[in-house]
């Protein structure tokens, strides 16, 4: 697909408005369509994916290893120092002992992912670059400094991913309430996560549009709502879970792109 290319970045105000103003479902559609449509971007998005699911399984087996080494004995030390305690406390550890196993064991297998994900930030980078001159000049190329920066953010946005994720998978326990606030938590949470590469890049641009554009609550969990569907489908959801937000990033940086050379 041939376009006639603008040279203008989106300003603040389009981000902030016609940015912001799309269906739920626009970010993942758009992605498949950037597949499609930009030249080199299919080879990269398989790449960052593939080692994605590699970095995960390495972070996996390294969790497991730290469980079966150190977190594993110590918990069973302190159930059977319970349980040879006194039988009565012994009904109420044994249990508790097992869903401590399996929060952790979850645990591993969300922060692996959240980890993992952090692999695919230099082939973000890159598909985000080409997508943007698909549609326009693009002054800068990539960088270390702007390299690090996405890192960086991505890094801290996973950590409070990580912790709040936690929070709101036990609070998922709770009948219907707890699970509408858990799915809502999520949601917000990815919905940020998909925003924010494109935005970072876009303020290479424009240092300004960084502090300048808002990540309105309403706003970051529609965009979320993909990720906290994929998340709560059993096992599959957690493969699913880096190839549906690659798509979304780069359908958000695509949908951005056409919708200000359509404009301009």
């Amino acid at each position: 697909m041939n376009v006639e290319k603008t040279k203008d970045t989106p300003s603040i105000d389009f981000l902030n408005t016609e940015g912001k103003n799309l269906p739920m479902f626009t970010p993942l559609k758009n992605g498949f369509t950037a597949l499609k449509s930009v030249k080199g971007i299919k080879r990269i998005y398989f790449k960052g994916v593939a080692l994605c699911f590699i970095a995960v399984l390495i972070l996996f087996g390294l969790f497991i290893l730290l469980d079966v080494t150190l977190v594993g004995p110590a918990l069973i030390d302190y159930r059977d120092g319970y349980v040879a305690g006194s039988a009565w406390t012994g009904y109420l550890v044994v249990p508790t002992y097992w869903l401590v196993r399996v929060f952790l064991y979850i645990l591993y297998f969300y922060a692996s992912f959240k980890i993992g994900m952090l692999v695919m930030i230099f082939w973000v980078d890159l598909m985000i670059e080409r997508i943007i001159r698909h549609f326009r000049p693009l002054d800068t190329r990539f960088n270390t400094r702007r390299f690090t920066k996405l890192l960086a953010s991505s890094a801290r946005i996973a950590t409070v991913s990580i912790v709040i994720g936690s929070f709101f998978f036990l609070l998922s326990f709770i009948p219907l309430v707890g699970q509408v606030v858990s799915f809502i938590g999520i949601a917000i949470l990815a919905g940020r996560d998909i925003y924010n590469p494109y935005i970072m890049i876009l303020a290479d641009e424009k240092p300004e549009l960084a502090k300048q554009y808002r990540y309105d609550t309403k706003h970051v969990f529609k965009g979320g709502i993909v990720q906290a569907i994929t998340y709560i489908i059993p096992f599959a959801g957690f493969l699913l879970l880096p190839m549906t937000y690659l798509l979304q990033v780069i359908g958000y940086a695509y949908y951005c792109e056409n919708k200000w050379h359509e404009e301009h």
